[in-house]
């Protein structure tokens, strides 16, 4: 039986909602909870998207509010200059314990990674590439009203490449806590989700893509030209079979709760 990141997915998700639900007469009973705390956390995951911040250390702030059992929260992490990563979680949790206090959580939600500024990449084709394009049937001309108007969409490229976009299909947390005063618990806590990513550079070759794809439908390319600039460039549409993987945190926090 072949092992993928998928299987182990659901997995996951299928154990943390049996280890919550084997005991929900332990769980909180409060009605309403506010709560905020200030945080440190590593984070590292599948894909380059992770390897791309300045440090694998971030730090910030997570918000939440539970209402009968259901927790709604979101963390804001600083990951370097001008290097972020924001998720927002929906799920449940059950807690173990007062003063010393044991949470174990399943949550769904969005994630959304961000990047520094970089610079505008105007296409410009080297003598080699142009001359592929020539040998395929492509004249000169035609070659320099093709790179002019797939320039224009190079806006586009550039926005897309700041920013990476994913979702946790399952996320577990567990956190360990001490309480230091009543409102004011000082803890530990650890989350692993198992996610869809999209990330800037997918994002910017599939424009790319698109971007070949227009100017070459304006210039009356045939798909055999298409494909050999699509590969010159570097342009290729999305793979979504290639977008799943597993993220991982772990950190402190400091936690205030109402």
């Amino acid at each position: 039986m072949t092992f993928t990141t998928k299987r182990a997915g659901r997995t996951l998700a299928a154990a943390a909602a049996a280890a919550i639900l084997a005991g929900p007469g332990l769980a909180r009973a409060d009605i309403l909870t506010f709560w905020a705390a200030g945080k440190t956390d590593w984070v590292g995951g599948s894909g380059d998207v992770f390897t791309t911040f300045d440090s694998a250390f971030g730090y910030g702030a997570a918000l939440g509010i539970e209402v009968v059992g259901i927790d709604l929260w979101g963390e804001a992490l600083a990951m370097g200059s001008d290097q972020a990563l924001f998720t927002l979680n929906l799920g449940f949790d059950l807690s173990f314990g007062d003063e010393t206090r044991f949470t174990i959580g399943l949550f769904t939600g969005p994630m959304f990674f961000l990047f520094p500024e970089q610079p505008k990449q105007t296409l410009m084709l080297s003598s080699n590439q142009r001359a592929a394009l020539q040998s395929a049937g492509i004249s000169a001309d035609r070659i320099d009203r093709f790179v002019d108007k797939y320039n224009r969409y190079a806006d586009e490229e550039q926005d897309l490449s700041r920013v990476a976009a994913g979702w946790n299909v399952g996320r577990l947390q567990t956190t360990l806590e001490y309480q230091l005063a009543p409102v004011l618990y000082l803890g530990v806590e650890g989350l692993v989700g198992y996610h869809f990513i999209l990330t800037g550079e997918d994002a910017a070759a599939d424009a790319k893509s698109g971007g070949v794809d227009q100017a070459a439908r304006e210039e009356g390319f045939d798909r055999d030209q298409v494909r050999l600039i699509k590969d010159s460039i570097g342009a290729e549409e999305v793979d979504a079979e290639n977008l799943d993987g597993f993220n991982y945190q772990a950190g402190v926090f400091l936690r205030l709760e109402l």
